[in-house]
């Protein structure tokens, strides 16, 4: 049997040129990662306050053109019932409002606090079509409808059914101090 060297040669100068390329894939793909890294270490991180990350808590309302000003219980977690929330009240008498976050959908509890407070305010997320309430809690609460686009000063929104909905136009609205979420006071 004869071995044909040139045959070998060429295969193991094609395996050779196979190893480099994929070598310098890799290599490029570490600087890459290395310099989006260092890119990262840069910018600084978006501002989260400290009731980012609370179950219940309260604080003045800050978003809106209505309630701001306002004394509001914000409720972000599933509470045991309406009698925790009886209980907050009694102990912070300054709260006539609540505010339901979009993590919260406990429909039960929504409808019962409605004997509670004289406001019931509920978080809905655009991008999340079972975030809405059912009717009968929608007709009685007031929503905050949170679109989580970055939009330019005089592009729109439009709100409700086609022929029929309600044109709002961006830079007109009520801007939010992000600072002013760290003056909230957490409860649970």
């Amino acid at each position: 049997m004869t071995v044909d060297y040139d045959f070998l040669i060429k295969w193991l100068l094609i395996l050779e040129f196979i190893t480099v390329l994929v070598f310098a894939i890799l290599i490029f793909r570490s600087v890459r990662k290395r310099r989006e890294y260092r890119r990262l270490q840069r910018e600084p991180l978006p501002f989260l306050p400290p009731c980012a990350f609370w179950h219940v808590w309260k604080g003045r309302e800050i978003e809106g053109t209505i309630d701001r000003g306002e004394w509001t219980l914000f409720v972000r977690v599933l509470v045991p019932d309406v009698a925790f929330l009886s209980h907050i009240q009694d102990t912070h008498p300054e709260l006539n409002r609540v505010w339901f976050c979009a993590e919260f959908r406990n429909w039960s509890i929504v409808r019962e606090s409605f004997g509670l407070f004289d406001k019931v305010c509920i978080e809905v997320l655009s991008h999340d079509a079972d975030s809405m309430p059912p009717e009968d809690i929608a007709q009685h609460a007031r929503i905050y409808l949170k679109v989580k686009w970055d939009l330019k000063d005089g592009d729109h929104v439009c709100v409700g059914s086609s022929f029929k909905d309600e044109s709002f136009d961006i830079g007109n609205g009520e801007p939010v101090a992000p600072q002013a979420y760290t003056k909230d006071i957490q409860i649970l």
